[in-house]
C-alpha cells in the first residue's frame, strides 16, 4: 500500500484498477493473512474512536449561540435602562434554557456510551482467496 497522505473519500471516486493498485490488492485473493498482519502493525486498528465530551464542555456550549447573545446584549441593555425585574427575566430564560439545554445533551452522551457498549461491529474480508466475517477491531481487518 502507498503511503501517501490522502482524504479518506477520495477513493470513492477512483477507478477499481487504480483503487486495487493503491492499495496493493487483488479482487479474487483479497490480502494474504501476512500481508493483514503488516498493515495493522503499520497502520493500527481498523476503529472509530468516539471522542469523550466532558460534562463542562456540554454546559460551555449551551452558550455558544447567536440567540444567546441576543438575550444577553437585550438583558444589559435593559438593565442599563433601569429595567431590573425585566432584565432578570431575560437572564432566567436563558439560564433556564441553558440548563435543560445541557441535561438533554448529557442524557444524550450517557445514552450513546451505553449503545456503544453493546455494538460489536463486523467486517466480511477476503483473506488468502477465502471470505472470512471478523470484528473490526480484529487485528486482521484493514484496508485492502
Amino acid at each position: 500500500m502507498k503511503t501517501e497522505s490522502t482524504g479518506m473519500f477520495q477513493y470513492a471516486a477512483l477507478p477499481e484498477e487504480e483503487l486495487l493498485e493503491h492499495f496493493d490488492t487483488s479482487l479474487p485473493d483479497g490480502l494474504s493473512s501476512q500481508q493483514g498482519e503488516e498493515r495493522i502493525a503499520t497502520a493500527g486498528y481498523n476503529e472509530i474512536t468516539a471522542i469523550s465530551v466532558l460534562w463542562w464542555e456540554i454546559a460551555i456550549r449551551q452558550f455558544r449561540s447567536a440567540f444567546i447573545y441576543l438575550l444577553l446584549v437585550a438583558a444589559v441593555i435593559v438593565f442599563a435602562v433601569g429595567e431590573y425585574f425585566d432584565a432578570g427575566i431575560i437572564l432566567g430564560f436563558v439560564l433556564i434554557n441553558a440548563v435543560l439545554g445541557f441535561y438533554q445533551e448529557y442524557k444524550s452522551e450517557q445514552a450513546l456510551r451505553a449503545l456503544q457498549q453493546f455494538i460489536t461491529q463486523r467486517s466480511r474480508v477476503k483473506r488468502d482467496s477465502r471470505w472470512h466475517t471478523i470484528d473490526s477491531r480484529n487485528r486482521r481487518c484493514r484496508a485492502g
